[in-house]
């Protein structure tokens, strides 16, 4: 069969089908006990990024607008 293989014990196979899914349900179960705590940080990393880059857009707006007003002031002194 091409799913067995032989071990060179002679009477011994090992059926390479049952083989795989006893990892794949092994591998799923790793997963499963880690997925949470990994989510968790992915949402924490996430939010911190979220932050990082509203602050970053907030500053420059406040320093996009302090510039248009120097320009203004500038253009016409009179002006405040």
């Amino acid at each position: 069969m091409a799913d067995e293989h032989n071990t060179g014990e002679g009477s011994h196979n090992i059926d390479l089908t049952q083989m795989r899914d006893m990892v794949k349900e092994e591998v799923a179960k790793a997963l499963q006990a880690n997925i949470s705590t990994y989510m968790e940080g992915m949402e924490v990393s996430l939010q911190n990024f979220i932050r990082q880059e509203f602050a970053t857009l907030k500053t420059s707006g406040e320093m996009e607008r302090a510039s248009k007003k120097v320009k203004l002031l500038i253009k016409d002194p009179e002006r405040k």
